[in-house]
């Protein structure tokens, strides 16, 4: 069987806009699902819209929200759907349900429509007063049929090349397994060690831990729950797998959140201080000479400790990087 076009779940979502993605993985109750994922972008972020396709007794919903353009693919299934997802391929295309699509949403679709009235009214009283009502009858049938929708679980739907719809059966099968194309299958302990990886380096990016010190701070539930995670993590588990579905699963929630915190996360008097540090941490990584950087890294050391927050990093200034 020929294979769709492999999309690489560890990929950036701002790379990945507009491609219309299949993606398989196991759901939140640890059985395999299908989902599908749109990507657009939304006012210097990316949105995306995701349909799990599993069949539950209570029919899971689309999923519709923003996110930061340098998550991962993975990342975003694990922390607004609960799926941790194995392969992912690029379809020919996905039918959405009406209230759903990532587009021409109700909102836009009417402005259309008024504009279009406006347009009729400086001509014609008679087809202004039809258009008009054209538009209001075509919103509140679009709002029910969307409510309907949502309200039903309806999930959408993959199409072919020839727009031809297809059951979720028909395209799981066409999704490479991850040791297709020369690559291999990552086990139990190769995940959670990506999953560290990538958190020490985000503990290393002076400005980046200035600005989201939530996932820092092992108060903070998100965070806490991400320690435990790599706290109970044993590769001779025979629940490893489980665990370390569990410690990806709970990087990427306390990544997610501590990123919408931001600045937020630290207490109010802190937070000028914190600013003023992160763009001098900037400013020292981008400096043009030793002693710029120097001087710079000097200033943010003496910021952040004036702050005196435990989670907050101590900086060396003659290394701010």
């Amino acid at each position: 069987m020929s294979h769709l076009p492999s999309v690489p779940l560890d990929e950036p979502v701002a790379s990945l806009v507009g491609q219309p993605i299949a993606v398989n993985g196991t759901g939140p109750d640890g059985r395999g699902t299908l989902a599908y994922v749109s990507l657009a972008r939304s006012r210097g972020a990316v949105r995306a819209t995701i349909s799990d396709t599993a069949t539950r007794v209570e029919m899971p919903g689309i999923v519709a929200v923003r996110v930061k353009g340098d998550l991962t693919l993975r990342e975003v299934l694990l922390a607004h759907t609960g799926i941790a997802a194995t392969s992912a391929g690029r379809l020919a295309g996905i039918r959405w349900p009406i209230g759903s699509r990532p587009f021409m949403t109700t909102t836009s679709w009417l402005v259309t429509l008024l504009a279009v009235s406006i347009v009729l009214f400086l001509r014609d009283w008679a087809a202004f007063a039809a258009a008009l009502l054209a538009a209001v009858v075509y919103a509140g049938v679009r709002l029910l049929r969307g409510a309907a929708s949502a309200t039903a679980g309806l999930p959408a739907v993959a199409l072919d090349a020839e727009r031809r719809d297809l059951l979720p059966s028909q395209v799981r099968p066409q999704i490479a397994p991850p040791d297709v194309d020369g690559g291999q299958i990552v086990s139990a302990s190769d995940r959670v060690r990506l999953v560290r990886g990538s958190y020490e380096r985000l503990r290393d990016d002076i400005a980046y831990r200035i600005e989201n010190s939530a996932l820092f701070d092992a108060a903070f539930p998100a965070t806490e729950r991400l320690e435990v995670a790599l706290l109970g993590w044993n590769p001779n588990s025979p629940s490893a797998d489980s665990l370390a579905d569990e410690v990806e699963r709970s990087f990427a929630e306390a990544r997610e959140q501590a990123e919408a915190l931001g600045f937020d996360h630290l207490p109010e008097t802190a937070r000028g201080t914190a600013r003023r540090a992160h763009t001098l941490a900037r400013t020292a990584l981008a400096a043009g000479t030793p002693a710029e950087r120097v001087a710079a890294g000097r200033k943010v050391a003496d910021l952040l400790g004036s702050l005196a927050l435990y989670y907050l990093p101590s900086v060396d200034p003659e290394t701010p990087g």
